[in-house]
C-alpha cells in the first residue's frame, strides 16, 4: 500500500469515527467526531493538528451593516464575545464577502464591531443585511492546554522540558 493510499485509508476512518489504538485494553467510545487519541512518549516530539476552527458561538443572519458595525437579532452578554480570554473572528458564510473574516474589536447589545482589514469598512466591501455570519472565538495556548496541562514548566531556557512550535 503506498503512502497515499495509507494517508486516504486514515482520513477515512477517522472521519466515520473509528478509533485507532495500539492496545486492545483500554475501549473507548465516541459519537463520529474523527477523534484520534494518541500517546506521546517522553522527551520524543509529538506531531498534532488541530481543526481550523473552534465551534462558533453564534450563528446567524445580519439584520443590519453600517461602517464596521454588524446588527444581529440577538442582544448578546456583556464579555461574551470580546474579553481579555477570548478573541472573536466574524466569519462570514453567505453572500459577496463569503469566507472573509473580520476580528471583533467591540460588542453592544446586538452590534458587533469588528476590524475591516482593510481601507474600506465592512459595509463598503460588501457585508450586508441577510449575509450569514458565524462568531468564533480564536485558538489559544490556554484554550489547546487549559490550565497548561500537558506542558511542563521549566526555567531552563536552553533545554525546556516544554516547547510548542509551529511548522
Amino acid at each position: 500500500m503506498n503512502q497515499t493510499t495509507k494517508c486516504l485509508l486514515l482520513w477515512v476512518l477517522s472521519n466515520i469515527g473509528l478509533l485507532l489504538h495500539s492496545s486492545e485494553a483500554e475501549k473507548i467510545t465516541s459519537p463520529a467526531m474523527g477523534i484520534v487519541r494518541q500517546q506521546s512518549v517522553a522527551t520524543a516530539d509529538t506531531r498534532f493538528g488541530l481543526p481550523m476552527h473552534r465551534n462558533p458561538v453564534w450563528v446567524g443572519k445580519i439584520i443590519s451593516v453600517s461602517g464596521n458595525e454588524i446588527t444581529i437579532g440577538q442582544s448578546l452578554s456583556d464579555g461574551a464575545l470580546v474579553s481579555g480570554a477570548d478573541t472573536h473572528d466574524v466569519l462570514v458564510s453567505s453572500g459577496d464577502l463569503r469566507a472573509y473574516s473580520f476580528t471583533v474589536t467591540g460588542k453592544t447589545g446586538s452590534t458587533i464591531t469588528v476590524d475591516p482589514n482593510a481601507v474600506d469598512d465592512v459595509a463598503a466591501q460588501g457585508l450586508q443585511a441577510d449575509d450569514t455570519i458565524k462568531v468564533i472565538p480564536f485558538w489559544t495556548l490556554g484554550t489547546l492546554f487549559p490550565g497548561g496541562e500537558g506542558v511542563q514548566e521549566s526555567s531552563n531556557l536552553i533545554d525546556p522540558e516544554s516547547t510548542v512550535q509551529d511548522d
